[in-house]
């Protein structure tokens, strides 16, 4: 993919994280990374956000087959997640809970009727988007 391409995928993903309220929390970026090979390296699509042990660092090698949408539902699929405090991140790590099912198998048995009403609003506005695009 040329420069240009990269950027509006760039420009794409910081949009769809905007709207789901996730820009401020998620860092993306392109970088060039070592490739698949022991030579070159490929160009990757970066998003960076606080986890409970750290950072957490979800990339993708930009090509012809990776859209915006796709990059960015790993993000959004995990928005309550992503957007909780600490402590409840914490927490359901203790118990087990995968950050993907943190609304289904942790807020909705341990409660933040809060996050809650916000993960529905981004499953619609991921509904939105996705008629947008196609």
């Amino acid at each position: 993919m040329t420069d240009a391409q990269n950027n509006q995928m760039l420009a794409k993903a910081k949009h769809i994280l905007k709207d789901a309220g996730l820009l401020d929390v998620v860092t993306l970026s392109i970088e060039e990374q070592p490739g698949e090979t022991s030579w070159g390296t490929q160009t990757v699509l970066v998003g960076c956000y606080e986890d409970v042990y750290g950072n957490s660092v979800h990339t993708e090698k930009l090509d012809q087959n990776l859209t915006a949408l796709m990059f960015t539902e790993f993000f959004t699929q995990r928005s309550a997640w992503i957007k909780a405090p600490h402590s409840q991140k914490a927490d359901a790590m203790d118990k087990g809970i995968h950050p993907a099912f943190f609304t289904e198998e942790y807020l909705k048995v341990y409660g933040n009727e809060e996050l809650i009403i916000c993960s529905k609003d981004l499953d619609m506005a991921m509904a939105n988007e996705s008629e947008n695009i196609q």
